[in-house]
């Protein structure tokens, strides 16, 4: 972990300053936000930021792996135990979905400023996602495998359809729209797994 030490009260420092950091680049962009912001969202000093983090990069870096961490631990959770194929992208779909909504900053974050991202803080990152990105194509490569999923659609772009499906949520999802994470993804499966297409 970038920030130092590991008390109670480092712990919870590291994570306001990953929630206020991820709502600032969300809303303003990385490259617009400045450290004395980040510092002031989270009521601490400059140098007080630079204690727990020693550059902004750092603290990109953390919420882009935190990000993952947490959607694959998530969608990895779900599809355990799954009934079939078909069960598990839909539990994939939901869990995605879900998560995403309700850590909505810093998936987009991950999403949009990943590549702001330099070195080997680039690397970390981007081979986290490409390990998602492997997560849900074993989902789907077992579905249709076992027949849930027509074989006629090769794998690699069925993964991506999907994911861009999914991850372009956070640009238009508000609390207000009066849908919930789980709606929004009972209407991904529909669109998903039978189209829209109203049988003739």
């Amino acid at each position: 972990m970038t920030a130092i030490g590991k008390t109670a009260r480092t712990q919870r420092a590291v994570e306001r300053a990953c929630h206020e950091g991820a709502k600032l680049f969300s809303e303003k962009g990385y490259s617009e936000t400045t450290t004395r912001e980040l510092a002031a969202a989270m009521d601490v000093t400059n140098g007080t930021f630079y204690y727990y983090f020693p550059s902004k990069e750092d603290l990109l870096r953390q919420i882009c792996e935190d990000a993952l961490a947490e959607i694959t631990a998530a969608v990895t959770k779900a599809v355990d135990g799954a009934e079939s194929g078909l069960d598990a992208v839909t539990q994939m779909i939901h869990s995605h979905v879900r998560t995403i909504v309700e850590s909505r900053h810093s998936h987009t974050t991950m999403l949009t400023e990943l590549r702001a991202l330099n070195g080997e803080h680039r690397v970390t990152i981007v081979a986290a996602r490409d390990r998602y990105e492997s997560l849900v194509r074993e989902i789907l490569a077992s579905a249709k495998a076992d027949g849930s999923l027509k074989t006629s659609i090769e794998l690699a772009p069925l993964t991506l359809l999907l994911l861009n499906l999914l991850n372009w949520t956070i640009f238009w999802y508000r609390p207000n729209m009066g849908l919930t994470g789980d709606e929004i993804a009972d209407r991904m499966v529909t669109l998903f797994l039978n189209g829209a297409v109203n049988p003739a």
